[in-house]
């Protein structure tokens, strides 16, 4: 099987109706890969939001809590570690965290929370707390477009 993107795909198409008028793009005799989506999840701790760039669009934006000044969330660029429609964080009673996606080896991670009223303020242990729709919304995608292909950028 052929991999292309979807640049190469259209490109390839037009060119195909090109060399032959008669040709239908539907009728190509060759099966073509597209190229899996990349998502980039763009944390802001000063603005408290999250954005959700799909190929390089922005998508999604949510309203979030990171880490307080005692407990910040680490900035930088990370890679998903692991995915958990469930988990618990033994260390603060065993809080549940649903849907969570973890990025760093400390356990840090992206959450749906219950604690709504703290969403747009730093308040939270480290890890990056949502509505639990929009930590649902955002474990689907991660998880149709593979964690290989997600980029975690935290400032």
């Amino acid at each position: 099987m052929l991999k292309l993107t979807r640049r190469a795909l259209v490109i390839g198409t037009a060119l195909l109706l090109l060399l032959s008028p008669t040709a239908r793009a539907s009728e190509a005799s060759f099966e073509i890969e597209a190229a899996p989506a990349q998502v980039e999840i763009v944390i802001s701790k000063p603005a408290q939001e999250l954005s959700v760039y799909v190929d390089g669009e922005l998508t999604q934006v949510f309203t979030i809590s990171t880490g307080g000044p005692r407990q910040s969330t680490p900035s930088g660029v990370f890679f998903v570690r692991s995915m958990h429609l469930m988990a618990y964080a033994p260390k603060y009673d065993n809080a549940p965290m649903p849907h969570s996606i973890f990025f760093t080896r400390q356990g840090h991670a992206i959450h749906g929370t219950g604690h709504l009223l703290t969403l747009g303020q730093a308040v939270s242990h480290g890890c990056v707390r949502l509505t639990p729709e929009a930590a649902e919304w955002l474990y689907a995608l991660v998880q149709q477009v593979g964690p290989r292909n997600t980029t975690i950028r935290v400032m």
